[in-house]
């Protein structure tokens, strides 16, 4: 396949995504040549940087740099084309590295290939070795993302900032009505999508029991109302007490306990 071929059928691809409009900047698509080894590297350049002299590649390999700049004697620079934009570049480099595969030629210092829509970097680190101990002594500790220990104080990345009216990052702004009609329809109906089945074994699981503080353990457990009732070191704020029946004038509905106040009389929906 030809430079142009591949031009083509790239651009058909994604045609938005290219624009061959000059933009004053120089352009270019180079080769560096090991004169000893014969590896070479394909890349490609915007700046004003004279290569070989303060530009030796945007490579991660780091010896290849070093070398290059104690040794420049040991590699020729080879301009293989000036473009006058970004996109004639980036595909005549995406070429190359196709053509010859670099990431998987033992004859070329590259690591990953180019291509219209970025680096190829499937089943590689390009991460070189600082950057790798950086990042685990980031995460290390406190800071390692599954870590159960509260993170309280300066650890909670929260600490000492505002997030209330100015603020908030989404003060002044407003949902679109296409997002208030999704959250709307994500939270209408059956949200977790339960069978009928589940609901009864889930009501059945909670019948005739209570969650009450054992005192011995200072911790709160599920027990039958019977243990709760029966056994002195479980505790709860109700225990014993019972309430007098009472009905809603609205709807009729007979009942005991603060739910009747919560959702009957001044509260309930019948009322008129």
């Amino acid at each position: 396949m030809t430079l142009s071929e591949f031009k083509s059928i790239t651009i058909s691809k994604n045609p938005s995504k290219f624009d061959f409009t000059p933009d004053g900047r120089r352009h270019l698509v180079y080769r560096i040549s090991h004169l000893i080894s014969k590896v070479h590297y394909y890349g490609s350049q915007t700046n004003n940087k004279i290569l070989g002299e303060s530009y030796f590649s945007s490579s991660s390999d780091e010896s290849f740099i070093s070398e290059q700049s104690q040794h420049p004697e040991r590699f020729k620079y080879k301009v293989i084309k000036i473009y006058n934009n970004t996109s004639d570049k980036i595909i005549h480099e995406a070429y190359l590295h196709q053509f010859f595969d670099v990431k998987s030629h033992d004859k070329f210092y590259n690591k990953v290939n180019q291509t219209a829509s970025g680096f190829d970097t499937t089943g590689i680190s390009t991460m070189s070795k600082d950057e790798r101990e950086k990042r685990s002594q980031r995460w290390s500790g406190d800071n390692n993302p599954g870590v159960t220990t509260p993170r309280k104080g300066e650890l909670n990345g929260m600490y000492g900032s505002s997030r209330c009216g100015e603020d908030n990052p989404f003060f002044g702004k407003h949902h679109t009505q296409g997002t208030k009609d999704a959250i709307s329809k994500a939270n209408t109906g059956n949200r977790w999508n339960q069978t009928q089945e589940t609901k009864d074994a889930m009501s059945n699981n909670q019948k005739g029991s209570v969650v009450a503080l054992n005192t011995n353990t200072n911790l709160f457990e599920t027990i039958t109302k019977e243990e709760f009732l029966k056994l002195d070191h479980y505790v709860g704020t109700n225990k014993g007490k019972t309430y007098p029946k009472r009905k809603c004038p609205h709807c009729d509905k007979i009942g005991g306990g603060s739910n009747m106040t919560r959702y009957h009389f001044d509260n309930c929906k019948s009322k008129i």
